[in-house]
């Protein structure tokens, strides 16, 4: 999707790969069901108004949320997929209001440069993965209710080396890969 802007309501289902290469806004309480993946162009954000909820979609594909962005509600939100986070941006995630985040799957960041995630409000996850760039918590907010691992990787991480024994990647955690 190419669009200075998009705004949509309530029950959305896409069947095939959402890009969004434009900032999004989601207008009051939404249910997203997706099919494969959806991804943000680096810098651009999803914002939604009210309480979000990804439905599960149908089929075996891989059905994370991969941001370049942000990703705000005013609500709370719950994901069924993981997501996971790229690019060099700094980026908010988490509600604006008193909610929180759940994912089902697990919480992935993956910046380059000086990129940074500021979690805004309390989240949950499977696992908590840092791979690369900075994960900042606002005051009084957490990463909760793990049921997984919490790996945290430092800067001389070696990552996808054919030559390397057990070198790392995000697709350890979420065990299907993007196209």
């Amino acid at each position: 999707v190419n669009a200075t802007t998009l705004t949509m309501g309530e029950t959305i289902t896409t069947a095939g790969v959402v890009d969004l290469n434009c900032n999004t806004t989601l207008s009051g309480n939404i249910t997203w069901t997706n099919s494969n993946y959806i991804k943000t162009a680096t810098g651009k954000s999803i914002s939604c108004t009210g309480n979000f909820t990804q439905g599960t979609g149908s089929g075996t594909n891989n059905k994370s949320f991969m941001l370049g962005g942000s990703f705000t509600a005013s609500g709370s939100a719950t994901f069924t997929s993981d997501v996971f986070y790229y690019g060099n941006t700094t980026s908010s995630f988490g509600s604006t209001g008193t909610g929180s985040f759940t994912l089902a799957g697990n919480f992935l960041v993956g910046l380059n440069g000086s990129g940074a995630i500021n979690v805004i409000s309390n989240v949950s996850a499977k696992n908590y993965v840092c791979l690369a760039g900075t994960v900042n918590l606002s005051a009084g907010k957490f990463l909760s209710s793990t049921t997984g691992d919490v790996v945290i990787v430092g800067a001389n991480a070696v990552f996808e080396d054919s030559t390397v024994t057990n070198s790392i990647s995000e697709y350890d955690y979420t065990g299907s890969r993007g196209s």
